[in-house]
């Protein structure tokens, strides 16, 4: 049986270990670009005005107010000119 070569043994380990701490870095970095991307949807998150669903229905219902007064307004012309024409 073959003698293994104690040498040889370290730079084995040494190679694992050093690819393993690539991977480490690979996996920190990773990570880093993770929470850069989450950091910067947060901060949209926040920056984006929130919907204001009041202001939106009370938009609504102004222009229905106004349509329903402007209807009125022209009934009130027809009648006063059926008023002048008839009179």
């Amino acid at each position: 049986m073959a003698k293994a070569d104690p040498h040889r043994l370290y730079a084995d380990a040494a190679m694992l270990g050093d690819a393993a701490a690539s991977q480490d870095d690979q996996l920190d970095r990773a990570f880093g670009a993770l929470e850069a991307a989450l950091s910067r949807l947060e901060r949209a998150a926040t920056l984006r005005p929130p919907v204001d669903t009041e202001n939106l229905k009370l938009k609504i219902e102004n222009a229905a107010l106004r349509d329903t007064v402007g209807d009125a307004l022209g009934q009130i012309d027809a009648l006063l000119a059926d008023m002048d024409g008839g009179g």
